[in-house]
């Protein structure tokens, strides 16, 4: 593979997971938790979500897609 290819998948950015979108929401409801507290209670509500829950967040990743790969 040369080495221009290389560089370039390294500049490329990754969109963030749906779990990521949780965690953004949670930091605006809870401004005065650490990062820590936020990642804990993310991934316990995460866990106790249902698939029809999680699916919002999931639509939301792939939004970001969408938008991602016209820049």
């Amino acid at each position: 593979m040369p080495l221009n290819k290389i560089l370039c998948r390294a500049k490329t950015r990754r969109r963030p997971p749906p779990f990521f979108n949780l965690l953004q929401d949670l930091r605006k409801q809870f401004p005065d938790l650490s990062p820590v507290e936020i990642a804990k209670l993310g991934g316990k509500i995460w866990r106790e979500l249902k698939p029809e829950e999680k699916a919002m967040y999931m639509k939301l990743e792939q939004r970001q897609a969408k938008t991602h790969r016209h820049r």
